[in-house]
């Protein structure tokens, strides 16, 4: 893999900090508060949707290796339903971010080389999780899927256009930490856990230069970034991707910032995680990406999950002279 120039056409690199909530835990709810209030209402219909829907994904993501086109339809009908339980009720985020997380892991799931149809999924993720905060503005877990799928469209169309996305992404991040959501999928996945892991991402990739604070109101901060990493570490133990951004972001301030001792401390994390057994193809790529990192350290502060990106700074200061 080798790094792609960000020019003025693609602008800064907003929407890289793309994080990746935990595809590997799959949905195991228990006591699922949405569930208790669609029995309330009296609609076994919905229930029935409801746990049918969960189910798929659950089903989905155990088949996505070893049966992708049977996964791919999982997604897609458990998306389905999720839509059907959003038009049938009102004032509630939570269905439109579980149809928004169903064609987000489709997207994730699908082969890197599945170009247009990962964007479409992408798009269609973006949008619903969007339609939940229009209905529900204090839906945690709908900033963190209109975070994560703005920032994956973006870097599966490779095209960055509008600086002053950077300020919406931080927002959703940011408000979505403060409202402190409890929802866990498992034990091992939660969406405060993943605000925390996007927002490490976030600002590791975004440059700090200080005239980008300026212009966006938002600008990178590695400290901030690895305090994030952490945070999420914390939250989640066993998380390889969040040992994995703990690695980076150690690896990144060590080199940028010529303290070898930071280097070493993150490439004793990435190492440890090569002993590990792969479970499925998206830690073979983390993996992978570990090790990459082990021969080259410089390549951690662009390290985005799928690929290393670098910004040429004087051709980001012509794009910003627009503003």
């Amino acid at each position: 893999m080798s790094p792609t120039r960000v020019g003025s056409s693609l602008v800064l690199l907003l929407f890289l900090a793309a994080s990746t909530p935990g595809t590997a835990a799959a949905p195991l709810e228990r006591n699922d508060p949405y569930e208790l209030e669609l029995v309330r209402s009296g609609r076994q219909e919905l229930v029935t949707a409801w746990h049918q829907a969960n189910e798929m994904v659950r089903q989905a993501m155990a088949a996505s290796d070893e049966e992708p086109e049977r996964a791919k339809q999982l997604f897609l009908d458990s998306a389905a339903l999720f839509d059907g339980v959003a038009q049938a009720t009102h004032g509630s985020g939570e269905p439109y971010w579980r149809s928004s997380r169903s064609h987000w892991l489709l997207a994730e799931n699908l082969p890197l080389e599945a170009k247009q149809e990962r964007i479409e999924q992408f798009t269609i993720a973006d949008e619903r999780a969007a339609k939940g905060l229009e209905v529900d503005p204090a839906c945690a877990p709908c900033m963190l899927w209109r975070f994560t799928s703005m920032g994956r469209l973006r870097t599966t169309q490779s095209v960055i256009s509008g600086l002053r996305g950077a300020s919406v992404m931080a927002d959703l991040l940011e408000r979505g930490i403060a409202l402190q959501p409890k929802h866990r999928d498992s034990a091992n996945n939660s969406t405060l856990g993943n605000l925390h892991y996007g927002s490490a991402v976030f600002y590791r990739v975004l440059p700090d230069w200080t005239w980008l604070g300026w212009v966006l109101g938002v600008r990178g901060d590695k400290e901030r970034a690895l305090e994030h990493a952490r945070r999420a570490l914390e939250l989640h133990p066993a998380r390889l991707d969040f040992r994995l951004e703990v690695g980076s972001q150690l690896m990144c301030i060590g080199s940028t910032r010529e303290r070898p001792e930071r280097v070493h401390e993150g490439a004793a994390l990435l190492a440890a995680l090569l002993e590990e057994p792969t479970h499925d193809l998206r830690e073979k790529r983390q993996l992978a990406a570990a090790e990459i990192m082990l021969h080259s350290p410089e390549k951690a502060c662009g390290y985005t999950g799928d690929t290393w990106v670098e910004i040429d700074a004087r051709e980001a200061a012509d794009v910003a002279g627009d503003f």
